[in-house]
């Protein structure tokens, strides 16, 4: 029987959203010829109370009004409208919120799911679970889920009680310059302090060399130390990081959700309060003559002994001093270089050959206990070959015609080691790409954390410093 309110299995009653301007709402189930009650726009939620299957169409009763909307045309496929997926919550904890707690909760998944392009992806869980948001693993797939089907936030317009919204300039002020280069994150105009942290802390990750090594070496560590509880973590995460803490801190011991605290503070309580006082109210920034060896001990221990300390991060670097480019394996030895003594440190010779306008490049010697300024008019770029540096940064050049060229005025210690940052992340993925089998073992276990970003590298490294490591 054509007109039998026979469920159709697909379909259940709930929410569903509008993808179809104007669909029509009928008073009967059948609609009479030129029988429409109202038409719905697109995105209007409706709660659908019945649904029946009548003339290959799936239509459905909203409530309240009692009128009839169809779904989706079972023959082409045509869809009038989406469910929403169903949740346990079923959004009530968001829809609770006043309408400016929700505009910027909206406004920072948009955000984190541009970054991340995944509901489930770990990293926006992360993000949307730090205290600026307060969100549940569960919760924020939920509202990133609602949000990519509803695809448009809450009215972006703020009332007369809203904050103040940054505009683009004053958000670049907050967060950085670097961000000009990312056309979604500079455009958006985000509602107050708070609403900013997901992007602070991303940029965080782009300048500290702490927290970036730790990041794309082992992600679900930097959650934990950064507040995220292992609880919060689906099982496979949490396995990922009871793994790595016992590999790295306590071979010996068993590592689960009662004990994982206690092994990090006796074996790791200066990482962790360094990683906790970068992101406090105020916060830590890195300095070599402070943290140099933190970082080094640390780089050790989480690469498995199987990476070097990025030199460059010792280096006492001199706002509109040049940035340069480091390389690992490769020398310029075979050419004639002035040395700066016998176990000075590379840093001291990049830190001379920066300020030299005579000198082109710092190079290994016959050791690590030897390095040598390139000076004109020999140049170090096109005479690199290669040497076993063991991952170490052993070659740096002032002005590799690779780089990508900078203003004076945009020289600055953040950039610096952003720079830095993007040699060490190149160099891991290269080590992951071509040479697996000496990878540090937490990347062969957990290949997905940085092989994805590998290609990203290969096709980026050098052209854009600046841009946003995510």
């Amino acid at each position: 029987m054509a007109n039998s309110m026979e469920k159709d299995n697909q379909f259940k009653t709930g929410k569903y959203i509008v993808v179809y301007d104007d669909t029509a709402g009928t008073r009967n189930l059948l609609p009479k010829e030129n029988e429409i009650v109202k038409g719905y726009e697109k995105n209007t939620i409706l709660e659908i109370i019945q649904i029946a299957n009548v003339e290959n169409k799936i239509r459905g009763q909203v409530a309240k009004s009692l009128d009839w909307v169809s779904i989706v045309d079972t023959v082409h496929g045509y869809k009038w409208l989406e469910p929403i997926s169903e949740t346990k919550s079923d959004l009530e904890w968001f829809n609770a919120k006043s309408e400016t707690e929700k505009q910027v909760l909206l406004e920072a998944i948009t955000v984190s799911f541009k970054a991340y392009k995944n509901c489930d992806s770990f990293e926006m869980k992360n993000e949307m679970g730090k205290p600026a948001y307060g969100l549940s693993a569960k919760q924020t797939e939920e509202l990133c889920e609602y949000n990519r089907v509803l695809k448009k936030s809450l009215p972006s317009k703020p009332s007369n009680d809203d904050p103040k919204l940054l505009q683009k300039r004053n958000l670049r002020l907050l967060i950085g310059n670097y961000l000009k280069s990312n056309k979604d994150a500079s455009n958006l105009a985000l509602a107050n302090k708070q609403t900013t942290d997901i992007l602070k802390t991303r940029k965080l990750d782009q300048i500290d060399p702490v927290r970036h090594f730790i990041k794309i070496v082992c992600p679900t560590l930097l959650a934990y130390l950064d507040g995220q509880r292992s609880t919060e973590l689906s099982e496979r995460k949490a396995g990922e990081l009871f793994d790595a803490v016992k590999d790295i801190f306590s071979p010996e011991e068993v590592v689960g959700h009662d004990n994982i605290e206690a092994i990090l503070g006796e074996h790791a309580g200066d990482l962790y309060d360094y990683i906790k006082n970068t992101t406090g109210y105020d916060p830590t920034e890195y300095d070599p003559t402070q943290h140099y060896a933190l970082y080094e001990k640390y780089v050790d221990k989480i690469g498995q002994h199987s990476v070097s300390a990025h030199f460059g991060f010792d280096v006492q670097h001199t706002e509109r001093l040049p940035l340069g480019t480091y390389y690992a394996e490769k020398d310029c030895s075979g050419l004639p270089s002035k040395s700066v003594g016998f176990k000075k440190p590379m840093s001291e010779c990049v830190e001379k050959c920066q300020k030299d306008p005579n000198c082109n490049a710092c190079t290994i010697g016959s050791s690590f206990h030897f390095f040598g300024m390139v000076m004109k008019p020999h140049k170090c770029y096109d005479r690199m070959r290669p040497r076993d540096t063991y991952t170490g940064m052993a070659l740096w050049i002032k002005n590799d015609p690779k780089e990508l060229p900078l203003k004076d005025e945009e020289n600055t210690k953040q950039q610096w080691l952003v720079r830095r940052n993007r040699e060490v992340s190149k160099l891991i993925s290269d080590k992951v790409i071509k040479n697996h089998k000496y990878a540090p073992k937490l990347l062969q276990t957990i290949p997905d954390t940085v092989l994805a970003r590998a290609t990203e590298f290969e096709q980026s490294h050098l052209k854009d410093d600046f841009s946003l490591f995510d």
